[in-house]
């Protein structure tokens, strides 16, 4: 009897265990499709790990932390990417679909030489993205039905920063997050879908700096928000807050970095893991080049089934061929070997980055390129073509 009891107890425990998940959030906001959709913004950092919590630079530099943006001429800065297409993360989906990037725009920003002791800059970034490739379903009447589901999350920063003791720079980032999400993956249900929304977050952080090295903190503070989805469903999202610390030593032509970064991923749905993801780096300066090599070891945060939401409306009878009714997520942890290089040249420095997973779990590479433009070239430029020179005592003369 006590053997019976005791198989009917593992037994019930199995199948909790095994009930697939609810969506947490809309489909791709949920935190295991960052192993996909997430961008390694800042093309320098790319090829030393994405470090950069630690290390002073210029307007890109505050997508990691305010107070290490530290720019010593007026600037702008522009990055394009690359991520080729992986197949879905669903091990049970029989396709040969994939996930693909929407867009291949990176960043944008200015930044300007300080007045006063203070900082201050802006950017627009796309920090995640993801398109599926396809979503598609054959009728009784042979007409096929094709989606492309989407998410774009846009964010708008305004960075300052500003000394407050020797050698100690606190700043901020205030940032308006737009989440632009096309289509998903609904059972019995071709609904179109097209929404935006937006979140604001705020980004504070100090910087600590000493002759040979420097270390950095920062913490994203929680997003909070109702998605209508207008399929009838509403989700209350978090999106997790996130800590990171980084430390930079210098030892030259060498440099060395290391970056802790820390996710509540559990804060948007109990059944997902904390992310706790490392990165080391280092490079070398040889005259205007600078070489980089670097790693990041990037877990997963969810592995098990999940379900698709069901329209409740329909009837299970409907004439389309329907999808499964629920998902299978495995491993998605993921080792990033990173490298890459800088061109400096005064007037535009190049800067280009590289990554690619080695674990196989989930395979994913991302490329990138930005350049940094010293925007007083322009200044000189628009003086020559007005007429203006200077004499060599100084006095400007107009012809």
């Amino acid at each position: 009897m006590k053997q019976i009891l005791l198989l009917l107890i593992l037994a019930g425990a199995t199948a909790i265990s095994a009930t697939p998940i609810e969506y947490a959030a809309p489909e791709f906001l949920q935190c295991y499709y960052d192993q996909y959709s997430y961008n390694y913004l800042n093309a320098a950092a790319v090829g030393r790990g994405h470090t950069g919590v630690g290390v002073t630079g210029d307007i890109q530099t505050a997508f990691f932390n305010p107070a290490a943006y530290k720019p010593v001429k007026p600037h702008t800065y522009i990055e394009v990417f690359f991520k080729p297409g992986i197949a879905e993360l669903d091990e049970i989906e029989e396709t040969e679909n994939n996930y693909l990037q929407s867009t291949p725009f990176g960043i944008i920003g200015a930044g300007f030489a300080p007045v006063r002791g203070n900082n201050f800059g802006f950017f627009y970034a796309i920090p995640r993205c993801i398109k599926y490739y396809q979503y598609s379903r054959r009728t009784k009447s042979d007409r096929t039905i094709i989606r492309y589901p989407a998410f774009t999350e846009h964010q708008l920063t305004f960075t300052f920063n500003r000394s407050i003791i020797e050698r100690l720079t606190a700043g901020a980032n205030f940032s308006a997050h737009i989440y632009h999400q096309t289509d998903y993956r609904k059972y019995y249900s071709w609904d179109r879908v097209n929404t935006t929304d937006a979140l604001f977050r705020i980004q504070p952080g100090l910087l600590w700096e000493a002759e040979n090295w420097s270390v950095g903190i920062s913490y994203k503070s929680p997003m909070r928000h109702d998605f209508d989805m207008t399929l009838g469903e509403t989700y209350n999202v978090t999106i997790p807050d996130e800590f990171s610390a980084g430390l930079a030593m210098r030892f030259a032509p060498v440099a060395v970095f290391v970056d802790v970064e820390y996710i509540r991923c559990s804060k948007q749905s109990d059944a997902f893991d904390n992310k706790l993801r490392w990165k080391i780096g280092i490079e070398k300066q040889e005259n205007r080049i600078v070489w980089r090599l670097g790693y990041i070891e990037n877990p997963g945060v969810f592995s098990g089934e999940y379900a698709y939401p069901q329209d409740s409306g329909l009837n299970q009878n409907d004439p389309y061929n329907p999808p499964n009714d629920y998902g299978v997520v495995g491993n998605t942890d993921q080792g990033l070997v990173t490298c890459g290089f800088s061109w400096l040249l005064g007037i535009v420095d190049v800067h280009v980055g590289f990554l690619t997973d080695v674990k196989s779990n989930y395979d994913m590479t991302q490329a990138y390129m930005g350049l940094s433009l010293d925007l007083r070239t322009f200044d000189k430029f628009l003086r020559k073509i007005r007429g203006r020179d200077e004499s060599e005592d100084g006095i400007i003369i107009i012809d």
